[in-house]
Protein backbone atom coordinates (compact mmCIF):
# COMPACT_ATOMS: atom_id res chain seq x y z
CA UNK A 1 0.00 0.00 0.00
CA UNK A 2 2.82 2.39 1.04
CA UNK A 3 4.06 2.06 -2.30
CA UNK A 4 0.83 3.15 -4.56
CA UNK A 5 0.00 5.73 -1.81
CA UNK A 6 3.68 6.93 -3.01
CA UNK A 7 3.14 7.27 -6.60
CA UNK A 8 -0.28 8.41 -6.18
CA UNK A 9 1.21 10.94 -4.04
CA UNK A 10 3.79 12.04 -6.93
CA UNK A 11 1.49 11.73 -9.84
CA UNK A 12 -1.02 14.15 -8.07
CA UNK A 13 0.54 16.68 -5.51
CA UNK A 14 0.74 19.38 -7.72
CA UNK A 15 -3.23 19.24 -7.64
CA UNK A 16 -2.97 19.37 -4.02
CA UNK A 17 -0.68 21.99 -3.72
CA UNK A 18 -2.76 23.98 -6.07
CA UNK A 19 -6.10 23.47 -3.61
CA UNK A 20 -4.22 24.99 -0.95
CA UNK A 21 -2.65 27.55 -3.25
CA UNK A 22 -6.08 28.56 -4.10
CA UNK A 23 -7.41 28.56 -0.40
CA UNK A 24 -4.49 30.79 0.88
CA UNK A 25 -5.54 33.44 -1.91
CA UNK A 26 -9.15 33.93 -0.26
CA UNK A 27 -9.31 36.37 2.43
CA UNK A 28 -10.52 34.89 5.64
CA UNK A 29 -9.31 37.24 8.10
CA UNK A 30 -11.20 37.24 11.41
CA UNK A 31 -12.39 41.47 12.58
CA UNK A 32 -11.28 42.25 15.50
CA UNK A 33 -10.47 39.21 17.08
CA UNK A 34 -13.55 37.60 15.68
CA UNK A 35 -15.78 40.22 17.96
CA UNK A 36 -16.63 42.49 15.26
CA UNK A 37 -17.11 39.65 12.56
CA UNK A 38 -14.82 37.86 9.99
CA UNK A 39 -14.42 37.26 6.71
CA UNK A 40 -14.30 33.21 6.12
CA UNK A 41 -17.57 32.90 4.01
CA UNK A 42 -15.97 32.69 0.82
CA UNK A 43 -13.23 30.41 2.06
CA UNK A 44 -15.87 28.05 4.00
CA UNK A 45 -18.02 27.98 0.52
CA UNK A 46 -15.04 27.31 -1.32
CA UNK A 47 -13.83 23.97 1.01
CA UNK A 48 -17.57 23.12 1.11
CA UNK A 49 -17.81 22.80 -2.46
CA UNK A 50 -14.58 20.91 -2.88
CA UNK A 51 -15.66 18.54 -0.47
CA UNK A 52 -18.99 17.80 -2.29
CA UNK A 53 -16.60 17.55 -5.46
CA UNK A 54 -14.87 15.26 -3.69
CA UNK A 55 -18.35 12.77 -3.31
CA UNK A 56 -18.66 13.36 0.48
CA UNK A 57 -21.61 11.68 1.72
CA UNK A 58 -22.53 14.55 3.66
CA UNK A 59 -21.48 18.39 4.00
CA UNK A 60 -23.77 20.59 5.99
CA UNK A 61 -23.19 24.56 6.67
CA UNK A 62 -23.72 25.31 10.35
CA UNK A 63 -24.47 28.89 10.96
CA UNK A 64 -22.98 30.39 13.88
CA UNK A 65 -25.41 31.34 16.28
CA UNK A 66 -24.82 33.50 19.34
CA UNK A 67 -26.97 31.00 21.85
CA UNK A 68 -25.28 28.09 21.16
CA UNK A 69 -22.17 29.81 22.88
CA UNK A 70 -23.94 31.15 25.35
CA UNK A 71 -25.35 27.78 26.00
CA UNK A 72 -21.54 26.53 26.63
CA UNK A 73 -20.57 29.27 28.51
CA UNK A 74 -23.71 28.08 30.87
CA UNK A 75 -23.19 24.51 30.88
CA UNK A 76 -19.70 24.35 30.88
CA UNK A 77 -18.03 27.69 31.14
CA UNK A 78 -16.35 27.70 28.10
CA UNK A 79 -17.13 30.29 24.84
CA UNK A 80 -16.67 33.97 24.27
CA UNK A 81 -20.12 36.20 24.03
CA UNK A 82 -20.75 39.06 21.70
CA UNK A 83 -18.86 37.95 18.06
CA UNK A 84 -20.68 39.09 15.35
CA UNK A 85 -21.92 35.53 13.39
CA UNK A 86 -23.09 37.57 10.32
CA UNK A 87 -22.72 35.21 7.11
CA UNK A 88 -19.97 32.88 9.55
CA UNK A 89 -20.44 29.26 9.39
CA UNK A 90 -19.01 25.82 9.75
CA UNK A 91 -18.66 23.43 7.79
CA UNK A 92 -18.38 19.57 8.61
CA UNK A 93 -18.10 16.61 6.08
CA UNK A 94 -17.93 12.97 6.12
CA UNK A 95 -16.60 10.19 4.18
CA UNK A 96 -18.32 6.90 5.11
CA UNK A 97 -15.89 3.71 5.18
CA UNK A 98 -16.61 0.36 5.89
CA UNK A 99 -15.81 0.14 9.62
CA UNK A 100 -17.59 1.69 12.15
CA UNK A 101 -14.76 3.69 13.63
CA UNK A 102 -14.80 7.30 13.19
CA UNK A 103 -11.73 10.40 13.04
CA UNK A 104 -12.65 13.49 13.01
CA UNK A 105 -9.95 16.24 11.51
CA UNK A 106 -10.81 19.44 12.73
CA UNK A 107 -9.14 22.75 11.13
CA UNK A 108 -10.00 26.82 11.44
CA UNK A 109 -10.87 28.46 8.40
CA UNK A 110 -9.92 31.89 9.63
CA UNK A 111 -6.98 33.88 9.90
CA UNK A 112 -5.04 36.95 11.76
CA UNK A 113 -5.38 40.34 9.47
CA UNK A 114 -2.18 40.93 7.27
CA UNK A 115 -1.41 44.18 9.06
CA UNK A 116 0.47 46.09 7.08
CA UNK A 117 0.88 44.52 3.15
CA UNK A 118 3.93 46.91 2.77
CA UNK A 119 6.05 44.79 4.84
CA UNK A 120 5.40 41.64 3.05
CA UNK A 121 7.87 40.02 1.08
CA UNK A 122 4.98 38.71 -1.08
CA UNK A 123 1.50 39.59 -1.48
CA UNK A 124 -0.34 38.24 1.41
CA UNK A 125 -2.95 36.21 -0.55
CA UNK A 126 -0.76 35.73 -3.43
CA UNK A 127 1.02 32.44 -2.31
CA UNK A 128 4.29 31.35 -3.79
CA UNK A 129 6.70 28.42 -3.34
CA UNK A 130 10.40 28.76 -2.41
CA UNK A 131 12.64 26.19 -1.40
CA UNK A 132 9.28 23.19 -1.67
CA UNK A 133 8.09 25.72 1.13
CA UNK A 134 4.58 27.96 0.60
CA UNK A 135 4.15 31.12 1.17
CA UNK A 136 1.21 33.35 2.12
CA UNK A 137 -1.24 34.55 4.96
CA UNK A 138 -2.28 31.69 6.97
CA UNK A 139 -0.57 28.96 5.01
CA UNK A 140 0.72 27.72 8.99
CA UNK A 141 -1.92 28.80 10.73
CA UNK A 142 -3.78 27.13 9.65
CA UNK A 143 -5.09 25.96 5.96
CA UNK A 144 -2.42 24.08 5.09
CA UNK A 145 -3.09 21.28 8.01
CA UNK A 146 -6.92 21.49 7.45
CA UNK A 147 -6.30 21.20 3.44
CA UNK A 148 -3.42 18.46 4.44
CA UNK A 149 -6.33 16.41 6.00
CA UNK A 150 -9.18 17.28 3.10
CA UNK A 151 -6.06 15.38 0.97
CA UNK A 152 -5.08 12.46 2.92
CA UNK A 153 -8.51 11.97 1.99
CA UNK A 154 -7.98 12.84 -1.38
CA UNK A 155 -5.18 10.79 -1.95
CA UNK A 156 -6.67 7.14 -0.64
CA UNK A 157 -9.56 8.07 -3.57
CA UNK A 158 -7.08 8.98 -5.62
CA UNK A 159 -5.01 5.53 -5.20
CA UNK A 160 -7.64 3.23 -5.02
CA UNK A 161 -7.91 2.97 -1.14
CA UNK A 162 -11.29 2.03 0.98
CA UNK A 163 -11.36 4.22 4.14
CA UNK A 164 -11.59 2.23 7.05
CA UNK A 165 -14.16 3.94 8.83
CA UNK A 166 -15.81 7.26 8.59
CA UNK A 167 -13.26 10.49 8.10
CA UNK A 168 -14.65 13.89 9.62
CA UNK A 169 -13.73 17.36 8.23
CA UNK A 170 -14.89 19.74 10.27
CA UNK A 171 -13.49 23.32 9.53
CA UNK A 172 -14.50 26.13 11.96
CA UNK A 173 -14.67 29.91 12.08
CA UNK A 174 -13.76 32.54 14.53
CA UNK A 175 -11.03 30.29 16.09
CA UNK A 176 -8.44 33.44 16.53
CA UNK A 177 -11.08 35.17 19.08
CA UNK A 178 -11.35 31.98 21.11
CA UNK A 179 -12.42 28.92 19.41
CA UNK A 180 -16.00 29.40 19.24
CA UNK A 181 -16.08 27.87 16.24
CA UNK A 182 -14.86 24.15 17.47
CA UNK A 183 -17.23 25.03 20.67
CA UNK A 184 -20.27 25.66 18.54
CA UNK A 185 -19.27 22.53 16.68
CA UNK A 186 -19.36 20.30 19.57
CA UNK A 187 -22.34 21.71 21.29
CA UNK A 188 -24.12 20.93 17.76
CA UNK A 189 -23.36 17.49 18.28
CA UNK A 190 -20.03 16.97 15.94
CA UNK A 191 -18.18 13.99 17.85
CA UNK A 192 -15.71 11.22 16.60
CA UNK A 193 -13.51 8.31 18.51
CA UNK A 194 -10.68 9.96 17.91
CA UNK A 195 -9.93 13.58 16.54
CA UNK A 196 -7.05 15.61 15.08
CA UNK A 197 -6.68 18.97 15.48
CA UNK A 198 -4.49 20.28 12.73
CA UNK A 199 -2.95 23.35 14.18
CA UNK A 200 0.87 23.51 12.80
CA UNK A 201 3.06 22.09 16.07
CA UNK A 202 6.61 22.05 14.25
CA UNK A 203 5.43 18.10 13.35
CA UNK A 204 5.10 17.00 17.33
CA UNK A 205 2.69 14.67 18.45
CA UNK A 206 0.92 17.21 21.13
CA UNK A 207 -1.83 15.59 23.34
CA UNK A 208 -2.71 18.79 25.46
CA UNK A 209 -2.71 22.52 25.76
CA UNK A 210 -2.86 25.87 27.55
CA UNK A 211 -6.24 27.06 27.49
CA UNK A 212 -6.61 31.09 27.50
CA UNK A 213 -8.38 33.92 28.39
CA UNK A 214 -8.88 37.55 27.37
CA UNK A 215 -10.37 40.22 29.68
CA UNK A 216 -10.28 44.37 29.56
CA UNK A 217 -9.75 46.16 32.63
CA UNK A 218 -11.07 49.90 33.05
CA UNK A 219 -9.06 51.62 35.53
CA UNK A 220 -10.64 55.39 36.39
CA UNK A 221 -9.02 58.46 37.39
CA UNK A 222 -9.76 62.28 37.90
CA UNK A 223 -8.61 64.58 35.24
CA UNK A 224 -6.62 67.80 35.74
CA UNK A 225 -4.63 70.24 34.18
CA UNK A 226 -0.47 68.41 35.04
CA UNK A 227 0.22 71.78 36.16
CA UNK A 228 -1.90 71.31 39.81
CA UNK A 229 -1.67 67.19 39.26
CA UNK A 230 -1.90 66.85 42.91
CA UNK A 231 -5.78 67.40 41.92
CA UNK A 232 -6.23 64.60 40.13
CA UNK A 233 -6.21 61.20 40.34
CA UNK A 234 -3.92 59.62 37.41
CA UNK A 235 -5.76 56.46 35.89
CA UNK A 236 -2.59 55.47 34.34
CA UNK A 237 -0.52 55.57 37.24
CA UNK A 238 -3.03 53.35 39.02
CA UNK A 239 -2.88 51.12 35.92
CA UNK A 240 1.04 50.22 36.63
CA UNK A 241 -0.15 49.18 40.08
CA UNK A 242 -2.36 46.86 38.71
CA UNK A 243 -0.01 45.39 35.97
CA UNK A 244 2.54 45.07 39.21
CA UNK A 245 0.15 42.87 41.08
CA UNK A 246 -0.81 40.54 37.61
CA UNK A 247 2.79 40.16 37.69
CA UNK A 248 3.23 39.58 41.27
CA UNK A 249 0.06 36.82 40.88
CA UNK A 250 2.13 34.99 37.88
CA UNK A 251 4.98 34.64 40.38
CA UNK A 252 2.86 32.82 42.74
CA UNK A 253 1.58 30.73 39.82
CA UNK A 254 4.42 29.14 38.68
CA UNK A 255 5.01 27.85 42.67
CA UNK A 256 1.44 26.75 42.99
CA UNK A 257 0.43 25.22 39.43
CA UNK A 258 2.08 21.93 38.17
CA UNK A 259 0.77 19.83 35.43
CA UNK A 260 3.32 16.89 34.11
CA UNK A 261 2.97 17.96 30.24
CA UNK A 262 1.88 21.59 30.10
CA UNK A 263 4.29 24.59 31.75
CA UNK A 264 2.55 26.87 34.46
CA UNK A 265 -0.19 29.56 33.63
CA UNK A 266 0.99 33.31 32.51
CA UNK A 267 0.04 35.86 32.24
CA UNK A 268 0.03 39.05 29.61
CA UNK A 269 -0.80 42.87 29.59
CA UNK A 270 -1.39 43.06 25.47
CA UNK A 271 -2.70 46.27 24.68
CA UNK A 272 -2.51 49.57 26.70
CA UNK A 273 -4.68 52.74 26.23
CA UNK A 274 -4.86 56.17 27.72
CA UNK A 275 -5.13 59.36 28.48
CA UNK A 276 -5.89 62.22 26.18
CA UNK A 277 -2.92 64.48 26.44
CA UNK A 278 0.52 65.34 27.97
CA UNK A 279 -0.95 68.38 29.77
CA UNK A 280 -3.27 66.38 31.49
CA UNK A 281 -3.83 63.96 34.26
CA UNK A 282 -4.98 60.63 32.53
CA UNK A 283 -8.84 59.25 33.57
Amino acid sequence: MYENLKETFEKNKEKYIKYLADLVAIDTHDIGHGIEGGMENKGQKYLAELLKKMGADSVVCDPMREEVICDSIHKYHEGNPGHNYDNRFNVYAEFHGKGDKSIMFNGHMDTMPAGDESKWNIPPHMPSIHDSNMYGLGVCDMKGGLMAAVMAVQLLQDAGVELPGTVKIVSVVDEEGGGNGSIAAAMNGQKADGVVVCEPTSCELVIAHMGFIFFQVDVEGVPVHSGSKWLGVSAIEKATKLMAAIDELEHKWLLIYKHPLLPPPTSNVGVIEGGTAGSTVAA
